[in-house]
């Protein structure tokens, strides 16, 4: 009995998430690292997919951010840290979902940084009035709703279509990202 009795934990410390009750490929944020990059309770660096925010961090991103957009680097930093707050208040220490793409770009679900690649579903927040971070026609709408983290970004106008390689929603992120701009949300409040 006593050798049966750890082989018993490592069984149950090591099974799979649908023996222990948990929802598959559901973990807790830890931290959000910038607008577009959470740290999970598994360990892993999840990057979102379809979202592009603008840099906080030092890195060649960052310069190029400011020469793409014609904008100085602190401009960029100060766009990327309300970015990285909005996603912080909707998701920071809460359980996530994470669901994968199908695209045949993205099949492997690793950038060439090593982070995972997924769509992040969290629960949304139920507010008896929208708080003042949190735009109405955002908090009514679908997307909060079902809490797709990664085209709420974009709707809300904190991050923008990230379209270089092809992903299952981006003709839809293409036009919530047009929404923002048109309806001066988030980012585009401040241009």
């Amino acid at each position: 009995m006593a050798k049966i009795l750890p082989r018993i934990c490592i069984i149950f410390f090591l099974a799979p998430s649908w023996l222990t009750g948990a929802p598959p490929d559901t973990f807790k944020v830890l931290k959000v690292v910038d607008g577009d990059t959470l740290l999970l309770s598994n360990g892993e660096r999840v990057r979102l997919i379809g979202v592009d925010t603008p840099e906080v961090h030092t890195s060649n991103k960052l310069y190029s951010d400011a020469k793409r957009t014609g904008q100085d680097v602190k401009t960029i930093r100060e766009l990327g840290r309300k970015s990285s707050e909005f996603v912080k208040k909707l998701v920071a220490n809460q359980e996530v979902m994470l669901k994968f793409d199908r695209a045949p770009t993205i099949r492997n679900r690793r950038d060439r940084y090593g982070r995972l690649l997924a769509y992040v579903y969290f629960t949304p927040i139920q507010f008896e009035k929208p708080p003042t971070w949190l735009e109405e026609d955002v908090y009514f709408s679908q997307l909060y709703k079902k809490g797709f983290l990664n085209a709420l970004i974009v709707y809300a106008g904190y991050g923008y279509a990230y379209t270089k390689y092809p992903f299952d929603h981006m003709e839809e992120f293409r036009g919530y990202a047009k929404s923002a701009r048109e309806s001066n949300r988030g980012l585009w409040k401040d241009k």
